[in-house]
């Protein structure tokens, strides 16, 4: 037999859970941003004679560095130029969540980001 438990009060009131709420979209909005920018980066620079895990080549002279080559080299191998999708809706999403403009069906939209990118 399962005894009641005493209701508790919520640790933080309705309107300090709404300001966390906005205050970490705010946050993952700007990690969005940045990082679409650092792909941004990584992809306008791409060299195929960077050294990589897959190519043991020259010096690096990516933009974004040693990292930026890393991850630029095997997205450009795979998925060709189509990959400048992505940073473009990194970007878009990372507005998105920043202004909170349409961030309902922002998880709507990422489902299908696979697809867009194919």
């Amino acid at each position: 037999m399962a005894y009641p438990s005493r209701g508790r009060a919520p640790l933080l009131d309705t309107a300090t859970q709404a300001f966390v709420e906005r205050r970490l979209r705010e946050i993952a909005g700007g990690v969005l941003i940045v990082a679409g920018i650092f792909l941004c980066f990584a992809l306008f620079s791409y060299g195929a004679a960077d050294a990589t895990a897959l190519n043991t080549g020259g010096p690096v002279s990516n933009w974004a560095g040693p990292l930026g080559a890393k991850i630029a080299d095997p997205l450009v191998k795979i998925l060709g130029y189509g990959i400048w999708a992505l940073p473009v809706l990194m970007l878009g999403a990372g507005l998105r969540l920043v202004l909170h403009f349409g961030v309902d069906g922002l998880w709507r939209r990422a489902i299908y980001t696979p697809f867009v990118l194919v």
